[in-house]
């Protein structure tokens, strides 16, 4: 773009914890602790500490964090947050306990905040020789801004909403392609490269999330009142030369997945939808969660089923969520969901049975957690909460869980010695 914008790009300097809040008396047996020494789980459990802690300068809420999961798949290690008037991409791979900050992006003062964030699909249409990676941030102001890891500069502006943007999304079948949430009560299709708006969808001002299916031929919304919708993209939007503009018409331009209320289902805001891998008989898992902290999982049929339903296959409530507006997050393979809070605690779910199989507390602070995401390789959990914290749980390395095991086995001895002794 003619009006680049120039963005930072240093490593930062980060906090390392090495122990968690306090938990109590251990009550792993010698053989499971011995167990523990020789590798650290390859899965999520109530192990996992909180190992990295990120304070970010603008000192407000986080909005959005992020693994890059993007079709390529050679940039699993970076992480993006939007907080403030500051968008952030960090290296959780290459640095230990720390984390490492490869680009940092202040927006200009008086241009809003930035509120949300989508990795882009580029599909090989980057012009860097090794390829890139882009990540599109939503602002306040109605605009979409692409900041290129590769240049650590915006290269694109996508003008064209009149109010916030609260939802970014990309699909893997559509490369070079953005879909967009506004709080002006349209959906915009966006063509990345030429930095021009396809489509408007009327999807309505109650429409409260968005999540865009990997086959690219719709995506869904979830809405105020606890209903969810599916909105079908096909591909002949995107060749016409003006913007097309698809009306709200049920049976046509979209159809009813599920109406609000009823058992199991949702009664309050849907404040998050994403896709979660394969379900049964090959139908695309959506995961939803509304803001009094019930998840749902389902199984949606294609657009292309007109006469095929959804099947919820699995409900539950996150402790703890008090009128929580809260992201969680799914791994790729569609095996865990990560969600915080009102009290800062963050849970791993079984996606295929709604199991808890990770409980993981937070280091000191205890407000509700703006955000979650779990890597696909299962080994990191990051959560954001405060102003500006975020915090990265991962299994303690064996050479630390075997000096934890000896204090501990210490702290015990000591206090039992000190029984003996009458408390002397």
């Amino acid at each position: 773009a003619s009006d680049m914008v120039a963005v930072k790009k240093r490593e930062t300097s980060v906090e390392a914890v090495e122990s968690p809040a306090k938990r109590g008396k251990a009550s792993s047996t010698e053989a499971m602790a011995a167990e523990a020494v020789e590798a650290p789980p390859s899965s999520p459990t109530s192990a996992m500490v909180v190992r990295t802690v990120v304070r970010e300068s603008h000192n407000e809420p986080i909005t959005r964090v992020l693994f890059n999961r993007t079709k390529a798949g050679n940039s699993s290690n970076l992480f993006a947050t939007v907080g403030g008037n500051q968008c952030t991409v960090y290296d959780s791979r290459h640095f230990g306990a720390f984390v490492g900050m490869v680009v940092h992006y202040v927006h200009p003062e008086g241009e809003g905040e930035l509120t949300c964030l989508a990795w882009s699909e580029l599909g090989g249409q980057s012009a860097h020789p090794k390829g890139d990676e882009e990540v599109a941030v939503g602002t306040s102001a109605g605009d979409v801004l692409v900041i290129s890891v590769v240049e650590a500069a915006v290269t694109k502006k996508l003008v064209g909403h009149a109010k916030q943007v609260t939802h970014v999304a990309s699909s893997a079948a559509r490369p070079g392609r953005l879909l967009t949430l506004s709080r002006d009560g349209t959906a915009r299709l966006w063509s990345v490269s030429e930095e021009r708006c396809l489509a408007v969808f009327e999807v309505g001002a109650a429409t409260s999330s968005i999540a865009w299916s990997p086959s690219g031929g719709w995506f869904v919304a979830g809405t105020s009142s606890g209903a969810l919708q599916q909105w079908f993209v096909p591909e002949s939007l995107e060749e016409g030369q003006q913007e097309a503009y698809v009306k709200k018409v049920a049976g046509e331009s979209f159809r009813k997945l599920q109406q609000e209320g009823g058992a199991g289902l949702h009664r309050e805001e849907i404040d998050c939808v994403v896709f979660a891998g394969r379900g049964f008989a090959g139908r695309q898992r959506v995961v939803t969660k509304s803001v009094d902290g019930r998840i749902s999982a389902w199984d949606a049929p294609d657009a292309s089923d007109a006469n095929d339903q959804v099947t919820q296959r699995g409900s539950w409530k996150v402790p703890g969520s008090i009128k929580c507006y809260s992201r969680l997050d799914a791994t790729s393979d569609g095996a865990y969901i990560a969600c915080g809070n009102s009290g800062g605690q963050v849970f791993v779910y079984d996606a295929r049975g709604g199991d808890c199989v990770a409980k993981l507390e937070p280091h000191r602070l205890r407000q509700e957690v703006t955000c979650c995401t779990i890597s696909d390789d299962h080994q990191d959990v990051i959560s954001t909460l405060g102003d500006g914290y975020l915090f990265r749980y991962r299994h303690l390395p064996p050479e630390l869980v075997a000096k934890k095991l000896e204090k501990e086995r210490e702290e015990a001895e000591q206090a039992e010695a000190k029984g003996n002794n009458g408390g002397e």
